[in-house]
């Protein structure tokens, strides 16, 4: 599954791709006043509850085995005879703290807390879906940012249900539980030398995650999900690998080319990128596939953009026999698409297009080695077959094997000889193995076809040392 994170063209978005980071902000900081609310709690079920704290407190006291008779003697003698409940609680405490010198929980603090523990929290909000106009209006720079999809993904916070909540929308504010809550102890040496112990109601606690996930059903079009931690009001690393970049209706070039180069130099995965275009006499949008920002080393090690060609998604797919298959490619599934495609080989050896749609699996994951071995596979069953020759140099120079890069780029070459990513890529490999000249020459052509970032490269390469 991907999640969406509709963004504006600034700055800080700019540090989301150079530190792989996001900012949670807390809820004070969202634009819904009513986030993370709970039902004011009446006055008598407080009450309640504390009062049955303090008698668990002091029933937990009397049973566990102390080796210090002087406290049970202590509390026969001067709690025993008193009736009143909050009078009997406060002696309590005074004995235990001058028998074994730590301090106790203080129930009556409890619920002061939780109001501010849930004022702390910090959420970074995403969307279920990368087209919607109101979303690009209300928090896209209207059409003109990006949009930035996450993969939920195992081992990462998107994958953690305590951290990872789909947003209910209702008009009733949540409650609490008649059952009560859950807490959560926390014993610690303070500043006075002596031990304390601190309850509070914990993050994955029913209330506080119905609070942190219950919206008004006037944000229903949101289709919203959330990653939340403890703490709120910083940075923390990516819920899930950032996977797609979506342009806006009114992006500017300018600003794609921006995008295209931040991932190509600070994310470690290909990422897909997409355009939002009108579906012709209508008011829908729609998203469009348009290429794959790959890392790709020049001869000083500078990290540059090389968007793959955009028959990804057309002649290469695998849709008409394995539609399941070509579905989780699209969206960035490689960890279940990959046993498919295994699954399908086994059916049909000979299928260049699946021998093709493994390697670029296993190019997603940076096996380079195996991934280079499934195109040469793919050629062997199409020795026509563009996209294999092309993906071909791609996995070569992953593995800096620049000369027969180049010799797999030109092949491709004669095969499609207008696509602009196969002339560029073949201009930075050109480039590396000191071949001027002609990178110069193929950049113009690459510029020619339309290629985003060609005439800006070949701008850098003719531009003086310093």
């Amino acid at each position: 599954m991907i999640l969406y994170k509709y963004r504006e063209c600034s700055e800080y978005t700019d540090r989301i791709f150079e530190n792989r980071e996001v900012w949670l902000s807390t809820p004070g900081k969202l634009n819904d006043p009513c986030e993370c609310s709970i039902h004011e709690l009446a006055p008598a079920w407080v009450e309640k509850q504390i009062r049955e704290m303090k008698s668990a407190q002091m029933a937990g006291a009397v049973t566990q085995p102390y080796t210090d008779g002087r406290f049970l003697a202590e509390l026969k003698r001067v709690v025993a005879p008193i009736f009143d409940f909050d009078e009997k609680y406060k002696a309590f405490r005074q004995i235990h703290e001058r028998c074994f010198g730590g301090c106790l929980s203080n129930p009556d603090d409890l619920f002061l807390k939780f109001e501010r523990q849930l004022g702390e929290l910090g959420v970074f909000s995403l969307a279920s879906f990368p087209d919607h106009p109101l979303m690009w209006s209300h928090y896209a720079q209207q059409h003109e940012g990006i949009c930035l999809g996450f993969e939920v993904r195992d081992l990462t916070a998107s994958s953690d249900p305590a951290r990872f909540l789909k947003v209910r929308y209702s008009d009733a504010i949540p409650k609490m539980s008649d059952q009560g809550f859950t807490q959560e102890a926390k014993f610690y040496l303070g500043e006075d030398a002596r031990f304390h112990n601190e309850s509070s109601i914990p993050f994955t606690d029913e209330a506080v995650r119905s609070a942190i996930s219950t919206k008004s059903i006037c944000w229903d079009y949101e289709g919203e999900w959330r990653y939340v931690e403890p703490q709120g009001g910083r940075t923390y690393p990516f819920p899930g690998p950032l996977v797609e970049v979506v342009f806006g209706l009114r992006c500017p070039q300018e600003k794609r080319e921006h995008y295209i180069n931040l991932a190509s130099k600070h994310l470690a995965e290909d990422v897909r990128l997409y355009e939002i275009r009108r579906v012709k006499n209508s008011f829908r949008f729609e998203r469009v596939f348009i290429g794959i920002n790959a890392s790709m080393k020049d001869v000083s090690n500078t990290p540059v953009a090389v968007p793959a060609c955009a028959r990804e998604i057309d002649d290469t797919s695998v849709a008409d026999t394995h539609p399941e298959i070509q579905v989780l490619i699209e969206h960035g599934q490689n960890a279940r698409a990959l046993p498919l495609v295994e699954d399908a080989l086994t059916e049909n050896p000979n299928s260049s297009k699946l021998w093709r749609a493994r390697g670029v699996l296993l190019g997603r994951q940076s096996r380079h080695q195996d991934a280079l071995r499934c195109f040469e596979r793919s050629i062997e069953c199409n020795g026509l077959f563009f996209s294999a020759w092309y993906h071909k140099g791609v996995a070569l120079t992953q593995l800096e094997q620049y000369p027969e890069a180049a010799e797999a780029y030109e092949k491709a070459r004669e095969l499609v000889p207008t696509d602009a990513s196969t002339i560029y890529n073949l201009a930075l490999i050109r480039h590396a193995l000191g071949q001027v000249d002609e990178t110069r020459r193929l950049l113009v052509d690459a510029a020619e076809y339309g290629h985003p970032r060609a005439s800006e490269t070949l701008r850098d390469l003719d531009e003086p040392e310093s």
